[in-house]
């Protein structure tokens, strides 16, 4: 129950130029913060390509491949549109495991630069 809240209130209070966010292993977004760029419930259930030009959706989803693959945390600078604007992030991603062990996702923590 303590995990839940804490884990609730890290979601629930990034800064606006950051974002946490878990994806499925199709990439599918599972759980977003509240950051500038994926609003909170928003892009729930969505591909990268639902939420942003496919030239940087196929740049993140190339990235989260290689997280899976390699089953090991790397760092990416990559580019987003925010309102019509294109922003440089850095990326922190590493891969995330089901009960068995097996990579099932990913989880990324995103700043703007």
């Amino acid at each position: 129950m303590l995990k839940e809240k804490l884990f609730d209130a890290l979601m629930s209070n990034t800064g606006l130029d950051l974002a946490i966010y878990f994806k499925d292993k199709e990439g599918r977004f599972i759980i977003e913060s509240g950051g500038t760029w994926t609003i909170k419930d928003k892009t729930t259930g969505k591909l990268n390509e639902e939420t942003n030009p496919t030239i940087y959706a196929d740049e993140w989803r190339k990235n989260e491949l290689e997280v899976m693959k390699t089953q090991k945390t790397m760092e990416f600078r990559e580019r987003c549109e925010v309102n019509g604007v294109v922003r440089i992030t850095k990326s922190t991603k590493f891969p995330i495991y089901d009960d068995d062990g097996s990579v099932c996702g990913i989880c990324g923590v995103s700043r703007f630069v």
